[in-house]
């Protein structure tokens, strides 16, 4: 089973719609498309359908969604820990935080540990507390960044103020982003 196609299904479904999954991930929608249709065949299953509001799955794609995303998780763990024996920070990292701080400081610090760290893509997100957490325990994003305690993971301050990134235990990129957030 190809990682890519189940990182295709996952981003469409995270994001709503094959055009977003396209733009997020570099491909056109009918390559996204293509992708899906064939995990889709090699399954034997529907695993998405298509709504007026964009694409959601199917009760056989929720049955077996935390598979797939996990397939493409260890896929791109596996690519980052090889970029890493090499020496290199490289891979994409999901950032989420409140409105206000990914408005106002968060930028300062992306820039900072992108300039340190130009192989890694950054996604930001943006919700409340409790969808952050959630994120973050289900892997769905890399690192939130907001004040609530406790939280099952590990921390990173960011700033002498209570708003630290929390990030799951497992989070390969923690060495470069301590660092970037000293400097802004």
């Amino acid at each position: 089973m190809d990682s890519e196609k189940c990182r295709a299904l996952v981003t469409a479904v995270e994001l709503g719609s094959m055009s977003a999954a396209a733009q997020q991930l570099g491909y056109t929608a009918s390559g996204i498309t293509r992708m899906i249709n064939a995990l889709e065949a090699e399954l034997g299953i529907t695993l998405i359908a298509r709504t007026s509001r964009g694409v959601a799955l199917t009760s056989d794609g929720v049955a077996l969604e935390p598979f797939l995303r996990e397939l493409a998780l260890t896929a791109e763990r596996a690519r980052q820990q090889a970029a890493a024996a090499k020496g290199l920070l490289e891979g994409e990292i999901s950032v989420a935080s409140y409105s206000s701080t990914a408005a106002t400081w968060l930028p300062n610090i992306l820039r900072a540990f992108q300039s340190s760290h130009p192989g890694v893509r950054m996604r930001t997100m943006e919700a409340g507390n409790e969808q952050l957490v959630s994120w973050v325990e289900q892997h769905t994003i890399d690192c939130a960044i907001f004040a609530k305690r406790p939280f099952r993971g590990d921390r990173i301050p960011l700033r002498q103020d209570p708003l630290p990134a929390a990030t799951p235990h497992t989070a390969w990129w923690k060495r470069g982003w301590a660092s970037a957030s000293t400097t802004s």
